[in-house]
């Protein structure tokens, strides 16, 4: 054997196992999972659990980071400018990458460009509820009383761009309502007002509002998805009471800053598929009235580009707008 040839074999040697390690590297320090909402609620617990499961996967630490404000644009801009190395990920609603590019002025970052999907982590349906000195008790009763009253009545959300603020903005474009918008940091901080009756009603999800359901000191009209809730099966949909076609579903998922290695990714969806599977998750999605949602990251994407194609088009009829 020639000393060139001895060479080759062991350059090649080495570059083969320079391969394997960097393959093998990912991840050799904790993991921040940004979370674009503030602590407490539906998003951050279950936020808190996925970081719980994904480090025990991972085998390193998965660090929550709440940075919320500005309709989770704080947060998407210090992820989607964060270094692309899987180290920093963001934990967000399909909001995010799918509505604030269209109601938005002067984003700082692209979030369709500037962030890639990497796993579905939870879906939930919204509810529309009102306080009981309202004299409603479905959807039909709740139209009749708003076109008799425009103006009157005032809806609380979490601020423009968000499930609370597009479900509701979605009912009052469908069925010609005059209804006013107040806008809050987050739905619980909005709950105060909604149960002393200073605000009229909101569309929540299940997290937030269900205590109250139970004790009557709210009450729940219908439900955003096409077909029933199995969260409240017994609570007819919008779209069966009247509102043909009406369907809204809020979802949560994981990104990535643009250049991710893909494997990174693949191991980032496995680990999250593994958590999603697990009777923990189970647990704690019930908990919060979330239903596990487990996809590849070319899925979530898929549904991302659906979703900012459907909100593009109610944005250019005015019925969702900006601040």
């Amino acid at each position: 054997m020639t000393s060139g040839f001895r060479f080759m074999v062991a350059l090649v040697g080495c570059l083969v196992a320079g391969g394997q390690s960097l393959a093998q590297v990912w991840p050799e320090r904790p993991v921040r999972l940004v979370v674009p909402f503030a602590t407490g609620g539906g998003p951050d617990f279950s936020a808190r659990a996925l970081a719980s499961g994904l480090s025990q996967r991972l085998r390193q630490q998965v660090i929550v980071d709440n940075r919320p404000g500005g309709n989770s644009l704080i947060g998407a801009v210090a992820v989607a400018t964060a270094p692309a190395d899987g180290y920093t990920l963001l934990f967000t609603s399909g909001a995010t990458v799918s509505v604030l590019p269209h109601i938005a002025r002067n984003l700082p970052i692209d979030p369709q460009r500037d962030l890639i999907p990497v796993a579905g982590v939870a879906k939930t349906p919204i509810f529309l509820v009102v306080h009981p000195s309202l004299p409603l008790k479905n959807l039909r009763e709740f139209i009749t009383y708003a076109r008799a009253n425009p103006a009157q009545l005032s809806y609380a959300s979490a601020g423009n761009g968000t499930g609370s603020n597009l479900g509701f903005e979605m009912l009052k474009h469908a069925a010609g309502l005059d209804i006013v918008h107040v806008p809050y940091k987050s739905t619980a901080s909005a709950l105060p007002d909604l149960l002393a009756g200073r605000v009229s009603t909101m569309m929540s999800d299940l997290t937030v509002v269900q205590p109250y359901l139970r004790t009557g000191a709210l009450r729940a009209l219908g439900v955003s998805t096409p077909e029933r809730s199995p969260l409240l099966p017994e609570l007819a949909t919008l779209a069966e009471q009247g509102l043909d076609g009406f369907d809204l579903q809020l979802w949560f998922g994981i990104f990535a800053p643009k250049g991710v290695p893909p494997k990174v990714v693949d191991e980032i969806n496995a680990a999250v598929q593994a958590f999603l599977r697990s009777s923990e998750a189970a647990g704690v999605f019930s908990n919060v009235s979330y239903l596990p949602f487990a996809s590849s990251a070319q899925s979530l994407d898929d549904l991302a580009r659906r979703e900012s194609a459907r909100w593009a088009e109610l944005a250019r009829t005015g019925a969702i707008r900006g601040d």
